[in-house]
């Protein structure tokens, strides 16, 4: 008994196809095989809505490619199709199509009057701002507590928040302070701050004092010299960091996650979500001076939010059915 030939495999480009354009589809077989143009027929499957004009396809690539020219009809429905290939009326394979159609969203301008979100804030006592972020902070920022309510009917993309000031020569609204410029300050109140330095100088004063020891001629002497010396470069040393610890640590990592540092997403009629802000106190000048929280909302004037309406345009409605290509045998 002979054996038969191995069915060739065929892979199709394109092999995903949209209603109302027309394409040129290729049709490749394996090394192995080719195909005779001459007597080879491409047909769609009937009621598929697709016209592939007389079936005659065109050779290419030694004849190991067909090409011929697809039209996808408004009459097409979405899903899988087969073409089927022929040579004089024999069946070669079979290859899949997907068929899609999509319907269009017209591009909308941006609305225009949308409803922002609600800011409601206060300004935190300096006592509590001092609490949480440490006295460097407290001493050249104030905190401003804002919470803010989505009902306008659209997402935001929130930035930042910004102030709305009553002096009338300011005409621009005046942003918060970034996160980066907050740990600035606290970073550098670490290194220069006078728990630091102090205890730099503890550390410091004791190798000082040892280069001293040999000046002393009495032998009792110096050994006192040189006990006086351990007691104030160890005991002295350990108990100061113990009596005033370095708060530096735990006060940047608050500020990394309570202070407003990124833009985030806040969803139509989500819950409301509280953030906090800086905004320096030297910009006010000798004014900046004020501890009382309602004198210095009053100096803020009006909360805004550095956001935009979340807008989705250029939509389509995808209605598709997957497929994989398959092949009749000869």
């Amino acid at each position: 008994m002979a054996q038969e030939s191995p069915t060739p495999k065929y892979i199709v480009e394109p092999n995903t196809l949209q209603i109302g354009d027309t394409y040129d589809v290729y049709i490749k077989t394996d090394p192995v095989s080719t195909f005779d143009p001459t007597k080879v027929k491409v047909t769609p499957s009937n009621g598929s809505g697709i016209n592939c004009g007389n079936g005659n396809p065109q050779g290419a690539d030694n004849n190991h490619v067909l090409t011929i020219k697809c039209e996808v009809t408004s009459g097409s429905q979405p899903g899988t199709t087969k073409l089927q290939i022929k040579e004089e009326g024999k069946m070669l394979g079979l290859v899949d199509l997907t068929i899609i159609s999509f319907r269009p969203v017209a591009q909308q301008p941006v609305p225009k009057n949308i409803d922002e979100p609600i800011v409601s804030w206060k300004v935190l006592d300096n006592h509590e701002t001092r609490a949480a972020f440490g006295h460097y902070v407290s001493k050249n920022y104030y905190c401003i507590e804002a919470t803010i309510t989505n009902k306008s009917g659209y997402d935001y993309q929130v930035e930042n928040i910004e102030f709305k000031l009553p002096d009338t020569s300011i005409n621009t609204r005046v942003p918060a302070t970034t996160l980066g410029m907050a740990r600035a300050t606290l970073e550098r109140g670490h290194l220069i701050g006078w728990r630091n330095e102090s205890l730099s100088a503890i550390k410091a004063f004791g190798p000082i004092l040892t280069g001293f020891t040999p000046f002393f001629k009495v032998q009792n002497h110096q050994l006192l010299f040189s006990k006086s010396i351990n007691i104030f470069s160890d005991p002295f040393e350990k108990g100061f960091e113990a009596v005033i610890p370095d708060t530096t640590i735990p006060e940047l990592q608050r500020l990394n996650d309570q202070i407003l540092s990124e833009g985030f997403i806040i969803r139509n009629s989500s819950r409301p979500i509280t953030k906090y802000v800086l905004f320096p106190k030297g910009f006010f000048g000798s004014s900046g001076k004020k501890d009382n929280p309602i004198d210095i909302m009053k100096e803020l004037g009006e909360a805004h939010l550095s956001a935009s309406p979340i807008i989705f345009l250029n939509s389509r409605e995808i209605n598709s059915t997957l497929s994989t290509s398959t092949n009749s045998s000869r």
